[in-house]
């Protein structure tokens, strides 16, 4: 039997986008071999992931901002997203970052491109699926009084 080789990266999050998850797993293929390699896959895994979740994806830190203010991230997944993308940048361009900085960060990307799929896409599809599973007159009910408040709040905003 055959096992893939991921190194020591974590296997995938299995709600991974496959396009996302063919440049991870590259990343993971040559991590031992090519820490700056593996840094510069995972920052365009992450590129990959920001288009997926409806970003433009032509600057990935404009994707970034952008998913900070539309509240579909939390603060530290937008840390992450942010060493994700410094590190990538960093290991493609030389004297930004030093060697042995680049090996040991890149070691934890893959947690981190991780952490992001599990928080922008897995917790997401988890609580739409425990939230359908309610009454349906009551979550209609719920949801009437959500989009009241929101009017009532944009109106006093203007």
């Amino acid at each position: 039997m055959l096992y893939p080789d991921h190194g020591f990266a974590p296997p995938p999050h299995d709600d991974m986008p496959e396009e996302v998850r063919e440049d991870y797993l590259e990343a993971a293929s040559i991590a031992h071999r090519s820490p700056r390699g593996s840094a510069a896959l995972l920052r365009l895994s992450l590129q990959k992931l920001c288009k997926h979740l409806k970003q433009p994806g032509e600057n990935i830190n404009d994707d970034i901002r952008n998913l900070a203010e539309e509240g579909k991230l939390p603060l530290s997944i937008i840390q992450a997203a942010d060493t994700v993308r410094i590190t990538g940048n960093c290991a493609v361009h030389p004297s930004q970052m030093a060697e042995e900085d680049i090996d040991f960060v890149s070691a934890r990307l893959f947690l981190l491109i991780n952490k992001i799929v599990a928080k922008a896409i897995a917790e997401p599809r988890e609580m739409e699926e425990i939230y359908k599973i309610t009454p349906e007159q009551a979550r209609k009910a719920a949801e009437a009084k959500d989009k009241a408040n929101r009017e009532k709040k944009a109106g006093k905003n203007q």
